[in-house]
């Protein structure tokens, strides 16, 4: 397995072309590879954080017949074959900026036990996460609500949308301007390290 050696224009640049088999053929040059060192390298110190083994999945997009994917990642979760069923962290690129993040989504079987955590331990998460942090109910969108801009009432209806409803998202995160990131190199892997470990509080929401 390659060592990670940082992001570059050329991964971001790889959204801008148009057709499907040319976005694909850029991912797969250019952040795929990355993402997938980046996996491998983290994998260990989440074992540790998590206390159990993690395993790293890289989007392979397979389910893409026209549309080319706006962003791609690695996910990590407790499940080598999958990651959607389980709370997971991920790290992705959009064209703009990087994104790291944790929580669950739609497929998770933990989300009752994550949306009464994340009422019951309201208070302790909101002194957990810096202000510009962000909370997203679809992760499949590239921004959300600003930590230091939620509310009681917005807890409340991520909680109830994740009891009630069968698409119900949440996580919680950070994204890093393009620009940024490529001026960290390899250095940015820690930058990522340190992200997930401020979002372990909102990872253990899944937590019975």
């Amino acid at each position: 397995m390659k060592e990670f050696v940082g992001f570059v224009d050329a991964d971001f640049a790889a959204f801008a072309v148009p057709t499907l088999e040319g976005r694909m053929a850029a991912i797969k040059a250019g952040p795929r590879p990355k993402l997938e060192a980046l996996g491998a390298a983290l994998a260990p110190a989440l074992a540790s954080l998590t206390g159990h083994p993690v395993y790293p999945i890289v989007a392979k997009h397979l389910r893409r017949k026209v549309n080319p994917p706006v962003d791609t990642w690695v996910a990590w979760s407790a499940n080598p074959r999958g990651y959607k069923m389980l709370p997971h962290f991920q790290v992705g690129l959009w064209e703009t900026h990087v994104f790291i993040q944790a929580g669950v989504i739609y497929e998770a079987a933990a989300r009752p036990a994550f949306a009464a955590n994340l009422l019951n331990r309201m208070e302790a998460i909101k002194a957990a996460l810096p202000a510009h942090y962000r909370w997203l109910e679809d992760y499949t969108q590239p921004h959300g609500i600003p930590h230091g801009e939620m509310t009681a009432a917005d807890f409340s209806r991520i909680a109830e949308r994740l009891r009630n409803r069968r698409e119900a998202d949440c996580m919680a995160g950070v994204t890093v301007d393009r620009d940024a990131a490529v001026a960290r190199g390899p250095a940015f892997a820690g930058d990522v390290l340190a992200a997930l470990q401020r979002l372990m509080p909102v990872y253990r929401l899944a937590d019975a």
